[in-house]
């Protein structure tokens, strides 16, 4: 016992030598950058604090003086960024490009305002070192289109000066830009909130619609439909004449005529299997369609009239030997669905996206398991059916190793999956839903990446304790839905964009995040001189490191159109910048 005790106590005190040797290292270390003060001063008797805490203190305080200098934030387009560029001043600008979505415009916004605590990656765009942004201001400007952009250049030099090639298309539903950034984390409910009636998605004799109730059940199948602009973004078919992006090139309708679609519409759960052809896609080999009670109603091998290069057995379940003899083809299959299908019926399916491409078939009324289920919490992160199926089902499927799945066990795990969560509500199995922006609701406890990735976009940044205000009309500023708004972010209601400029540029140093409303509702020579002043005014009263972001975009109060494109620009300021 005493030899213990003797033991501890020399360890404690070459514990004490080592961090005095410590202490006089730092204090020497520190006296060099006293050289026109007094040296650091010896206490002359013992201190109360610590050993540890004396040594900590003087570790932070040659923290203050060798710290490393912040590195400057970069901004710049990615390829898919590029993809979707506009050069406005080029000689040659391309008719078509591969837009953006809001949502993409979302995620750099959250990126740039609260910096590596965002969830989310932004795919399109590089924003370096996002925790040294000093803020972001984004003006919303409504009335100008890119045709209005392009026709006017001349007078718009300064989008150029600012901006240079960071000036993308997007595309975006037909809602005011207020309402989508307060419900983009929320993917149900589209139809219900927007009374959204496909208008021009679908030609007009496709007699495309939804008829929703005014007071709609809790778990309604309207609620899971996919909208117009969310089919578009998860790369659905739709016609060209009408999307000029969609690959639907030669592509069927499901039907002539199709009937409104109601909560009394029936389920069909779809799934196919593909092979890899020698024109380097892949193309259908196997399909099979499940109703509501489960049964079989369609079910048939295909073959393709190109070479098959490989079978995907590994995925398919499809050999060679089971398609000798077949002689249904494609255009067989298109005939029958739309033969069989009934006119309103709502098509299930996981990334059924990808079983249209492969009918190469047009189809408006869908559900898709892989969008309305989530169990990370984070939007655009999909659970396979696989996972699905064994934790919301209890059920083992494409579990046959090297014979590949079966599309009747994938469409019927599908459709009981959708069975399901109209059984337990719209936010069963769904980490990302919310009711409010206060809670999230969830089948399980939240953990804190839930609580985090489910909440709205200003609650989120509250959260981070970043000052936020918006600048517009009244009617601009009444479009931000007040559920998910906190009290704290601060409105600044004014009538014309002369007094929007002129109170952005007077609150712009007081807040992290701004957002000002500029609404051009009669275009005249004098609205694009209008413009290219105020984007040179706000840049020159924007600090270095202000992430400047302008979104310019139709203004359509008639709701005639689905989706509507803009266009979305970006800078980063620094310190020697000039227009």
């Amino acid at each position: 016992m005493e030899a213990n005790s003797e033991n501890l106590k020399t360890f404690n005190v070459r514990k004490n030598q080592r961090f005095e040797s410590k202490k006089r290292k730092l204090e020497a270390l520190l006296n060099l950058f006293h050289e026109d003060k007094d040296p650091v001063p010896k206490p002359k008797k013992k201190q109360k604090e610590s050993l540890e805490k004396s040594y900590k203190d003087l570790k932070d305080e040659l923290k203050n003086y060798i710290k490393k200098p912040e590195v400057e934030p970069n901004f710049y387009l990615s390829p898919p960024g590029l993809k979707a560029k506009v050069s406005i001043n080029s000689e040659t600008i391309k008719d078509t490009v591969d837009p953006l979505f809001i949502e993409d415009i979302y995620l750099l916004l959250l990126r740039s305002a609260i910096g590596h605590q965002s969830p989310f990656p932004v795919g399109w765009a590089k924003l370096e070192q996002p925790q040294n942004v000093a803020k972001t201001v984004l003006l919303v400007v409504e009335g100008i289109t890119k045709s209005d952009v392009i026709k006017h250049r001349d007078k718009l030099s300064n989008i150029e000066a600012i901006f240079k090639n960071n000036v993308v298309e997007i595309a975006s539903s037909n809602d005011s830009f207020a309402s989508q950034l307060c419900n983009l984390h929320q993917v149900t409910d589209f139809h219900l909130r927007e009374k959204n009636t496909y208008s021009t998605m679908f030609p007009k004799d496709k007699e495309v619609k939804i008829d929703a109730p005014e007071d709609p059940k809790p778990a309604s199948k309207l609620h899971l439909l996919l909208s117009p602009i969310q089919m578009a973004m998860e790369n659905y078919p739709f016609p060209q004449s009408v999307f000029q992006h969609s690959q639907g090139k030669n592509y069927v309708f499901s039907k002539d005529a199709y009937n409104p679609v109601t909560d009394a519409s029936p389920l069909f759960a779809l799934d196919c299997e593909m092979c890899l052809t020698d024109k380097g896609k892949s193309e259908l080999t196997r399909i099979a369609v499940i109703d509501e009670k489960l049964e079989t109603v369609y079910h048939t091998l295909v073959k393709p009239h190109n070479n098959i290069v490989d079978y995907l057995t590994r995925y398919s379940g499809i050999t060679e030997s089971m398609l000798l003899d077949v002689e249904t083809r494609l255009s067989d299959v298109q005939k029958h669905l739309q033969t069989i299908l009934p006119p309103d019926v709502i098509l299930c399916g996981q990334s059924l996206n990808v079983d249209l491409h492969a009918l190469q078939m047009i189809h408006p009324y869908v559900i898709d398991t892989s969008l309305i289920f989530n169990s990370c919490g984070i939007r655009g992160k999909k659970d396979s059916l696989k996972s699905l199926a064994l934790r919301h089902l209890d059920e083992r499927i494409q579990n046959k190793g090297k014979a590949g799945h079966d599309p009747i066990e994938d469409a019927v795990a599908t459709m009981k999956l959708v069975l399901l969560k109209l059984e337990n509500g719209v936010q069963y199995g769904d980490a990302c839903f919310e009711e409010d922006s206060s809670e999230v609701k969830t089948t399980e406890e939240p953990s804190k990446t839930v609580e985090d990735s489910s909440m709205s976009f200003f609650a989120r940044l509250r959260k981070h304790l970043k000052k936020c205000c918006l600048i517009g009309s009244q009617e601009t500023l009444n479009q931000y839905d007040a559920k998910t708004l906190p009290k704290a972010v601060q409105k600044y209601v004014k009538s014309n964009c002369k007094k929007v400029l002129k109170t952005t540029l007077k609150h712009l140093n007081e807040y992290d995040f701004v957002v000002s409303h500029f609404v051009f509702a009669d275009l005249s020579e004098g609205t694009f001189e209008e413009l290219n002043n105020i984007l040179v005014k706000l840049h020159e009263a924007c600090g270095n490191r202000t992430m400047l972001t302008a979104l310019l975009s139709e203004t359509d109060k008639s709701k005639f159109a689905d989706i509507k494109s803009g266009l979305f620009m970006a800078t980063l300021k620094k310190i020697n910048d000039q227009c």
